[in-house]
């Protein structure tokens, strides 16, 4: 089978080879020498209008044409490599400002929390700090530290009139240190931890020895250095 399709085709163009010849013998009969003048090559004999289309082509011309727009194409990639080059600078310019920033930020808050770790006194560094206070009023607002009871439940305008009662019972009596530690777990309720820490590092002054005013500083420089 595989054998037979082949034979049959090439059988078909035979005849068709036949059939054509057998049409064309009449003119061909009537041809002499004389009437077909021979070319110089077989090409021109049989494919005499492809071969004038080929020659009226300017070859010169295309090829100046094409290197023109090869030259055109070569300086549009050249100014796209440029463009790309500078956004890639600038790109890596913002990189190494916000890497740069970054660490003189992270310096700074190392910085700062040596700083505040030196201010501890040596008493407050001792305190271990309880787990879990056994009452709500236990270190005084010691309860505040965790979110869930800090801004949305805390009465910013009330805290703000009780601070400034505690500065005006303060200025009459500078010597009470139950004052600043009031003051402090109001600023400790607002989470200004830097006023708390001045406070409970007064009212500690007054009272060196009063280890639930050391617990609340503890506190405070903890939030301190988390910051």
């Amino acid at each position: 089978m595989f054998i037979g399709i082949p034979l049959i085709l090439i059988g078909i163009s035979l005849i068709g080879i036949i059939i054509v010849g057998l049409r064309k013998l009449p003119y061909l009969q009537k041809l002499t020498p004389e009437s077909h003048v021979l070319s110089q090559s077989i090409w021109e004999d049989y494919f005499p209008e492809v071969l004038a289309f080929f020659r009226r082509i300017d070859v010169a011309k295309m090829r100046a044409t094409a290197l023109g727009e090869v030259e055109k194409i070569l300086r549009k990639l050249r100014l796209s490599v440029v463009a790309v080059e500078r956004i890639s600078d600038r790109l890596i310019h913002s990189i190494r400002q916000v890497q740069r920033e970054s660490a003189v930020r992270r310096q700074e808050k190392e910085q700062e929390a040596a700083r505040i770790f030196q201010e501890v006194p040596e008493p407050v560094r001792e305190v271990t700090l309880p787990q879990e206070p056994s009452t709500p009023m236990d270190l005084g607002v010691s309860n505040v530290h965790k979110k869930e009871a800090v801004a949305p439940h805390v009465d910013v305008e009330a805290l703000k009139r009780k601070e400034q009662d505690l500065i005006v019972a303060i200025a009459q009596n500078h010597k009470d240190f139950q004052l600043y530690g009031k003051l402090g777990d109001i600023y400790t309720q607002l989470e200004s931890w830097n006023d708390a820490r001045e406070s409970y590092q007064t009212a500690l002054k007054l009272k060196p020895d009063n280890q639930e005013l050391a617990q609340k500083l503890s506190l405070v420089f903890q939030k301190l250095l988390e910051k």
